[in-house]
C-alpha cells in the first residue's frame, strides 16, 4: 500500500519576488504524520501551509513544481482551514469561522488526505483554544492524515514532543534585526519573540522585566534550550553543506584520475605498440642491408657473412626482448570475463576463469586439476582459438600448450561442423600433451551432447570422459 508523503527540496513559493523568496525544504509523512509550525507572526508559516498545499494541487495537475525536488502522494483530498475570515453579517468570530471549516474538515479526512490548518484554536481563550487544538491534531493522528498546524500555543510543541509521529518546525527569526529569516528548522520549536520585539520597541524595562517575571523562570529556561538547539543546528547545517561540498569535490577528483588512468593505460598500448614496430623496421632494416652487402662486396663475403651471424644475434636478442615485454603487459580487469582461457606466466600454463572478486581484484581459475585465487595482474594473456600456420619456412609449427586453449566452443554448431571441429582440435590437444581438454557444447535438447559423446568413444586420443558436475553444458576430456 501506498505510504503518502511530502517531500520538498528548495520549493519557492511561485507568487513571491523571486529576489525575495527563501526556499524552504521539509518533509511529511516518512518520519512522522503531523507538522506542528510555530514562530513569530509574519515569519513565513502561513506561506509554508500555502507552498505545500500549492505544490501537492500542481503535482496532481500534471504541472512543473517550482522546486529542486518534489515527490508527493496522490491524495484524494487537500482540506485547508487558512486565513482570516471573520463575518459581521453572519455574527461569525474569528474562532467561529474557523471552527465552521474545521468540522467539515473533520467529517471528510481520511488517510488519503492533506490537511493543512493555519492558526488552530484561536481566537478564543488561549487555554481552552489550545485544548481544542490538542484535541483536534489527536483525531486527525488517529485518522492518519497527512497534517500541516501553524499556530502559537505551547501545548502543541510540547504534544510534538511527545507524541512520536508528531513534529516540531520553527520558522527562523532573527533578533538583532526583528526580522524574520523565513528558514524552516525541522525538529525545533518556535518562539513568537514577543519580548525580544517590545524591547527593541522602546518599552520599559521595568516592564519586561516584570512580564519576565510572570512568566517564570521556567518559561525562561525553555527559551534558552530553544536558542541553543537552533544555534546547533545551524552549525550542524553548515557541517553539512560543508560534507557535502567536499564529497563533491572528492567525486570530481575521483572521476578526474578515473579518466587520467584511463588515458595513461591508452598511452601505454599505444607506446607498446609503437616500440615493436620500430623494433620489427630495425629488424627489417638490418636484414635488407645484410643482403645489398653480400651483394656488392662479394671479395670480402667472409667477413661480411660473419657480420651477418652478428646481426642474427642481435635480431634474436631484439625479437626476445619484445616478447619478454608482450608478456610483461596485464590485461584490464574488465578485460577478463568467467570462462575465459587465459595464460598464466608464473605457472607456464592456461587455465579457465571460474570466479571474479570484484573487492580484491583475485580470480579464481582452474590450472589442470587445481584451482587457485590469483592477483589478477598474474593473468599474462587471454587465449583464443588458433589455426596451424606455416613458419617462414614453410613447414607447420606443432601445437604447444601456450598456444592452443585447452577448451573448445562447439555450442549453437551443427552435429556435422562440431565433430569435424572436435576431430581437427583433439588432434592438436593430443601433440600438445594435454592431459585433459574442456569441450562446451550447450545443454540444449541434448542432441549435440550426444553425438560428440558418440564421437569420444570411438576417438584413439581419448582414455575417458565426463560431465562437469558444476556445468552440464560442459565436457572434460581425459587424453592418452
Amino acid at each position: 500500500m501506498e505510504r503518502k508523503k511530502v517531500k520538498i527540496e528548495e520549493g519557492r513559493h511561485p507568487l513571491i519576488d523571486k529576489e525575495r523568496v527563501v526556499p524552504i525544504s521539509l518533509e511529511i509523512g516518512e518520519k512522522f504524520r503531523i507538522l506542528i509550525i510555530t514562530g513569530p507572526n509574519t515569519g513565513g508559516k502561513t506561506v509554508t501551509l500555502k507552498t505545500i498545499g500549492l505544490f501537492v494541487a500542481l503535482a496532481q495537475s500534471g504541472f512543473h513544481v517550482p522546486a529542486k525536488y518534489f515527490e508527493t502522494g496522490i491524495f484524494n483530498e487537500i482540506l485547508a482551514d487558512i486565513g482570516e475570515e471573520q463575518s459581521i453579517e453572519q455574527s461569525l468570530s474569528t474562532f467561529s469561522s474557523h471552527m465552521k471549516h474545521i468540522v467539515r474538515i473533520l467529517e471528510k479526512c481520511d488517510d488519503k488526505s492533506l490537511v493543512l490548518l493555519d492558526e488552530l484554536g484561536a481566537g478564543t481563550d488561549p487555554e481552552e483554544g489550545a485544548a481544542i487544538a490538542q484535541a483536534i491534531t489527536e483525531y486527525l493522528l488517529k485518522k492518519k492524515s497527512i497534517v500541516a498546524i501553524a499556530t502559537h500555543y505551547p501545548r502543541l510543541k510540547e504534544f510534538a514532543y511527545k507524541v512520536e509521529e508528531v513534529e516540531n518546525c520553527s520558522v527562523g527569526f532573527d533578533p538583532k534585526t526583528l526580522k524574520p529569516t523565513y528558514k524552516l528548522h525541522i525538529g525545533i520549536p518556535g518562539e513568537s519573540h514577543a519580548l525580544t520585539i517590545a524591547t527593541h520597541l522602546g518599552i520599559e524595562k521595568e516592564v519586561i522585566e516584570k512580564a519576565k517575571e510572570i512568566l517564570g523562570e521556567e518559561h525562561l529556561a525553555k527559551e534558552v534550550i530553544i536558542n541553543k538547539m537552533k544555534r546547533d543546528q545551524t552549525i550542524i547545517e553548515k557541517s553539512k553543506l560543508s560534507i557535502e561540498e567536499t564529497k563533491k569535490e572528492i567525486e570530481e577528483k575521483k572521476e578526474e584520475l578515473e579518466n587520467l588512468l584511463n588515458e595513461i593505460k591508452e598511452k601505454r598500448k599505444e607506446y607498446l605498440l609503437n616500440a615493436k614496430k620500430e623494433a620489427l623496421k630495425i629488424i627489417e632494416d638490418t636484414r635488407r642491408r645484410m643482403e645489398e652487402l653480400l651483394k656488392n662486396i662479394p671479395k670480402e663475403r667472409k667477413v661480411v657473412l660473419e657480420e651477418k651471424k652478428e646481426l642474427e644475434k642481435e635480431e634474436e636478442k631484439i625479437a626476445e626482448e619484445i616478447v619478454s615485454e608482450e608478456r610483461k603487459i596485464v590485461i584490464d580487469w574488465d578485460e577478463i570475463e568467467i570462462g575465459d582461457l587465459v595464460w598464466i606466466e608464473k605457472f607456464g600454463k592456461q587455465g579457465i576463469v571460474l570466479n571474479k572478486d570484484e573487492e580484491e581484484k583475485k580470480v579464481q581459475i582452474q590450472i589442470g586439476t587445481m584451482r587457485v585465487i590469483l592477483p589478477f595482474e598474474d593473468i599474462t594473456r587471454k587465449i583464443t582459438e588458433v589455426e596451424e600456420v606455416p613458419n617462414k619456412e614453410g613447414k607447420v609449427e606443432l601445437p604447444t600448450p601456450e598456444t592452443l586453449p585447452m577448451k573448445i566452443d562447439l555450442h549453437g554448431k551443427t552435429v556435422d561442423e562440431a565433430l569435424v571441429k572436435l576431430d581437427k582440435y583433439l588432434d592438436s590437444a593430443s601433440l600438445a600433451g594435454f592431459p585433459f581438454v574442456y569441450i562446451h557444447h550447450g545443454v540444449g535438447t541434448g542432441i549435440l551432447r550426444k553425438a560428440i559423446h558418440d564421437f569420444l568413444k570411438t576417438n584413439p586420443h581419448v582414455q575417458r570422459y565426463t560431465t562437469d558436475p558444476e556445468n552440464g553444458g560442459v565436457t572434460i576430456v581425459y587424453l592418452k
